[in-house]
């Protein structure tokens, strides 16, 4: 009996290729076995690449080839599982109609709006903690990825976790780039005059209870607002201009704010007006297992 014909191209393919054949070589035999509608064989060909590392292009290419066949095979459980490898591989990646057929894009749309959010919040806290290592560099890099996550999300805005991430990231995203600058400034600056070192002083280390937790802090409740009265903007300041102001406060262990400064300026004349307003906005405090703790607010105003 002769050889079914799907298993006799498969047998063509790997007769003309050498051993140490190369992944993109074997991906290019699962597409020509997906394109004759041999599904079957064509993730038998896909089984032996795995899912490569270090090669994040390679890696997403494998595995929409293998969603591709698993969506025609009739497994979506399967199907989502890839589809899950692809969007923590690759938050950013986003199949196109020239790679998909819809209903795959469909069900990545869908799948990628459960994953996002908490992928966002896990991007943000490490580059939060770069932040705080005074890597503003890194830190950078980690809030300019944030903020390109979420505006690749569908409902971004109405999604509380990516908006808050949102905005903590811009608000970080500027402080570390006037770190970097600084930074930068410093490194081209003449070196100074030698002069006698001073004596070493030890900076005492922060008890953990006096730790500013944040919206992306893991188990963290969020205080709700008792009294946040934002002032209107006043007449004799003329149109209010055409940006938004952001304003950071720190909510302590009583809900009463502890401080507050602009992170990014309205009008110096209403920011004043609003940090004195702030003052004396409560909240209930927020806790974390159980326990009353200091947390760090962020709020956008918007001026049209």
């Amino acid at each position: 009996m002769k050889p079914h014909w799907r298993w006799a191209l498969v047998l063509a393919i790997v007769a003309t290729r050498p051993s140490s054949v190369r992944a993109d070589d074997a991906l290019e035999a699962a597409r020509r076995l997906y394109a004759a509608a041999a599904y079957e064989d064509a993730l038998k060909t896909l089984e032996g690449l795995g899912s490569p590392k270090g090669d994040a292009t390679s890696s997403i290419a494998v595995e929409q080839q293998r969603v591709l066949c698993l969506v025609a095979l009739g497994r979506p459980a399967d199907a989502e599982q890839a589809m899950t490898a692809m969007v923590q591989a690759d938050p950013l990646y986003l199949p196109d109609a020239a790679s998909a057929p819809p209903r795959v894009r469909a069900a990545f749309r869908d799948l990628r709006a459960k994953l996002v959010p908490a992928i966002a919040k896990n991007e943000y806290e490490r580059a939060r903690q770069a932040y705080e290592s005074a890597d503003y560099a890194a830190a950078t890099s980690g809030f300019d990825r944030v903020l390109s996550i979420v505006r690749l999300s569908d409902g971004a805005t109405a999604d509380p976790v990516l908006r808050d991430v949102a905005v903590l990231a811009a608000g970080f995203k500027a402080l570390s780039d006037k770190a970097n600058d600084a930074v930068r400034a410093a490194a081209a600056a003449p070196p100074p005059a030698p002069a006698s070192a001073p004596p070493a002083v030890v900076s005492p280390a922060i008890p953990p209870t006096l730790r500013i937790y944040d919206a992306a802090s893991p188990g963290i409740e969020a205080p709700t607002t008792v009294r946040q009265d934002v002032p209107q903007w006043p007449h004799a300041l003329g149109p209010p201009p055409n940006r938004d102001a952001v304003l950071e406060i720190v909510i302590n262990e009583e809900g009463l704010v502890e401080s507050a400064r602009m992170m990014q300026s309205a009008h110096r004349r209403y920011d004043q007006i609003l940090l004195t307003a702030a003052s004396t906005w409560s909240y209930t405090p927020a806790q974390i297992e159980g326990r009353r703790v200091k947390f760090r607010k962020v709020l956008k105003l918007s001026f049209r």
